[in-house]
């Protein structure tokens, strides 16, 4: 479960990093993240660029719900509580997603894009 969580942050943040046109660091970080997945997914040049901008909004609204749920921290919400409300969060995000992946991916690419999410630490 924390591997999930540590996952789903850490692309939340490197999504929300890359959608910064300031940040050069942020672009580097998403062009990076885009070209392993690119590679990992073996997506076709086609394939890559219907799923970049889905990804990148994919990436901001984990990064939102994330920091919509940290904010809880201080209103007195229990360690455990917070990580399943993380979790639930994070899984409504996928659930969102996961139509928008399937038109652009087959179901194996869309199961290795989840797998490969989960392994990212």
């Amino acid at each position: 479960m924390k591997k999930l969580l540590f996952s789903l942050l850490m692309i939340g943040m490197v999504m929300a990093a890359g959608a910064q046109n300031k940040e050069e660091g942020g672009k580097k970080a998403f062009g990076g993240m885009m070209k392993k997945m690119a590679k990992e997914l073996n997506l076709t040049a086609d394939q890559e660029a219907q799923f970049e901008p889905i990804y990148k909004e994919y990436g901001k609204e984990l990064f939102t719900a994330m920091g919509e749920l940290r904010k809880n921290k201080d209103a007195g919400q229990d360690k455990e509580a917070r990580r399943a409300a993380m979790q639930q969060a994070a899984q409504q995000v996928r659930d969102k997603f996961t139509p928008q992946f399937a038109s652009v991916l087959s179901q194996e690419q869309v199961a290795k894009l989840f797998q490969l999410e989960n392994e990212m630490q």
